[in-house]
């Protein structure tokens, strides 16, 4: 599995949790400050993409979520990395 996650300085907690629970073996990382990697397009192949909202603007998260409607590529929004814990723990089915 591929994840795109946007958002954050520091995301190695994000990445060892995509790693052990959902198996996720190419996680990038776009920091969300700059719109260099926007312009040239996300990685091919993504699966899943995360942006953490505490971290960008809304027009970019806005641009982020349009490409992944775009890809058809599940988007998710989360405050970050024990929010999305949780409610991936509350979830009985999840990325069907």
């Amino acid at each position: 599995m591929s994840v795109l996650v946007v958002g954050g300085d520091r995301v190695d907690a994000m990445k060892d949790f995509l790693g052990d629970r959902l198996g996720a073996d190419r996680i990038a990382h776009y920091s969300g400050r700059k719109l260099k990697p926007l312009k040239n397009g996300i990685p091919k192949n993504v699966d899943l993409m995360i942006v953490l909202t505490d971290y960008i603007n809304h027009d970019l998260m806005k641009a982020y979520k349009n490409i992944a409607r775009k890809k058809e590529i599940p988007f998710v929004c989360t405050h970050s990395v024990s929010h999305f814990r949780n409610c991936l723990g509350s979830m009985k089915y999840c990325f069907v």
